[in-house]
């Protein structure tokens, strides 16, 4: 298939690639011996040889996830990366996308391109993920009040339901001192 493909025109490349292949199929067969919760830490989930030597070498965070976390932390794992991408179009219905929120989820959807065969995820991902799973989750103004009911004040001004701080307290300012 694809091996064959790329040896027509990089012969030591589709070599490197049959390999890790390979690499990743024996680490998958190790992986689904326990493929639930995975074999967890201290390298367990590694192919070792009959003389005590790791016969593997894990460059993809998937298989890596496989074979720690079974499918329960994989799927947790990746679902966490991918559900704020998962949502996006919805939010988009809902309130539109800005610019640099759609620029953000491109990067994001590149990068989790990326770190499937690679295991390179950087804290700037993690950012990106929680900067669009809070736009996804953040309801702006237009969502306060439902078609039929009557706007409160606090709907109209778009200020949270529940606070820490009292009546007193609204956007950031001091209405008036606080009782004591």
């Amino acid at each position: 298939g694809m091996v064959v493909q790329i040896e027509k025109f990089a012969p030591t490349r589709a070599s490197s690639l049959q390999w890790r292949f390979d690499n990743e199929d024996k680490m998958l067969a190790r992986s689904l011996e326990r493929p639930v919760f995975g074999w967890g830490g201290w390298g367990r989930w590694r192919v070792i040889d009959d003389k005590g030597r790791d016969v593997t070498t894990a460059d993809g965070l998937w298989i890596i996830r496989l074979g720690e976390q079974g499918w329960v932390g994989y799927l947790g794992f990746f679902g966490f990366l991918t559900l704020p991408l998962m949502f996006l179009p919805r939010a988009y219905r809902r309130k539109g996308l800005p610019v640099i929120t759609a620029g953000v989820s491109m990067i994001m959807a590149g990068n989790l391109l990326y770190i499937i065969p690679n295991s390179a995820l950087n804290p700037i991902a993690w950012l990106m993920v929680g900067a669009l799973a809070g736009y996804v989750q953040y309801r702006g103004r237009e969502e306060t009040t439902r078609a039929g009911q009557e706007e409160t004040s606090d709907a109209r001004r778009n200020v949270p339901r529940y606070t820490r701080f009292g009546p007193e307290v609204r956007d950031g300012m001091a209405l008036a001192p606080p009782r004591r």
